[in-house]
């Protein structure tokens, strides 16, 4: 497998010169910044990916469409992705047709699912993220052996993870902490026009 040229301003370069042939992260990463963004790290997963995809391949695409846009393209990614490791790493256990079709149907039924189960469902859509990065993993090992394999939380991990603690707080108070019941003043009887009258 043929590795492309890295350049000096590409941080997931490998010191021999050797380019990721996906994202570099570790499967924990994935897991815990999807949590704490409350699956928004999801997109971002995949604008990198498609990022990549462009540079190695050559092709007209737009990552930053192909990213908000990830629940009509996940099977286009994961199915690239399938053949590459299909040709050049061991073969995955997973089908990109049932994860790319898995991953539409949670976040379609997260759309139109009510408080709070639309969270568990936005969630469960890094799954079929997770099992992909496992053989992307294995591509970037052979594709640039020396290159970081990104398993540390960066400062803005760091940051993201705070703040998504604290959005989970105010999430989980919101649902399942009652709120106190408001009592009215009881409305006055007007004075009867009789007493006033004397």
């Amino acid at each position: 497998m043929t590795a492309m040229p890295a350049t000096a301003r590409d941080p997931d370069a490998s010191p021999d010169g050797g380019q990721p042939r996906y994202f570099a992260v570790s499967v924990s990463t994935i897991a815990v910044l999807a949590l704490c963004t409350v699956g928004l790290y999801q997109f971002y997963w995949f604008y990198r990916n498609w990022r990549l995809e462009r540079a190695h391949t050559g092709e007209r695409l737009w990552p930053i469409a192909r990213a908000l846009f990830a629940p009509l393209f996940a099977y286009s990614l994961f199915q690239r992705i399938r053949l590459e490791a299909d040709a050049n790493a061991p073969e995955p256990a997973w089908s990109a047709g049932w994860l790319g079709v898995s991953y539409f149907l949670l976040n379609f039924m997260a759309w139109r699912t009510p408080d709070p189960w639309w969270i568990a469902l936005s969630l469960a859509g890094v799954l079929p993220l997770m099992l992909v990065q496992q053989s992307v993993n294995q591509l970037n090992a052979l594709a640039a052996p020396g290159a970081p394999p990104n398993r540390r939380f960066s400062r803005a991990n760091v940051v993201l993870i705070v703040l998504g603690g604290l959005l989970w707080f105010m999430v989980l108070a919101e649902t399942f902490v009652p709120a106190e019941p408001t009592t009215e003043p009881a409305p006055t009887e007007p004075a009867d026009v009789t007493e006033r009258a004397a």
